[in-house]
């Protein structure tokens, strides 16, 4: 009995382990190639929704997505898993990073400083890892655009497939 505990304890914390190696890779391209500010970023600490809003992937696209790699996960975009656990990004390792809170980005004294911060949804893989779905929104509670990446992971490198906005809104916290 504690054998087996043990045991599924260790493989939960490698899943956990391989979570985190998948997450960090990913966001490691997000940083380097898709967000604005390079210097040092404010980032919710935790992850938002991620949705696809009334996108609708038009033919042409799904075409294109499917001529491109036939395996092309469609459902990724138009059928996204709802169960998802949010992320704590406090757990990945995101260099030049300074987590906030929802509170602390709607302060109106880290407001007045004009910076730029994001926020992400929980990033959704493929099953054979290849792809993934991510949300960025930038000035998340400021009224923000946020964007849906799609991206393909080939020879070890993300590289983005498609991107479309989903929304633009304006957030607040309640006090």
């Amino acid at each position: 009995m504690k054998l087996s505990l043990i045991f599924l304890l260790s493989l939960n914390f490698l899943s956990i382990k391989c979570q985190n190696k998948d997450a960090t890779e990913l966001m490691n391209y997000i940083y380097d190639d898709i967000l604005v500010e390079k210097n040092r970023y404010f980032v919710l600490d935790k992850s938002i929704d991620y949705t696809i809003a009334d996108f609708e992937l038009q033919n042409y696209q799904k075409r294109d997505l499917k001529n491109d790699d036939p395996n092309f996960p469609i459902e990724l975009i138009t059928d996204p898993p709802t169960d998802l656990n949010q992320t704590d990004w406090k757990k990945i390792q995101l260099p030049k990073t300074i987590f906030k809170t929802e509170r602390e980005l709607n302060d109106p004294s880290f407001l007045d400083k004009n910076k730029v911060f994001y926020a992400f949804s929980t990033p959704i893989f493929s099953k054979n890892k290849k792809y993934c779905i991510i949300t960025v929104s930038e000035n998340y509670t400021r009224g923000s655009i946020d964007i849906n990446y799609v991206l393909k992971k080939e020879n070890g490198q993300w590289d983005e497939v498609l991107n479309f906005v989903v929304r633009r809104t304006k957030r607040g916290i309640n006090y």
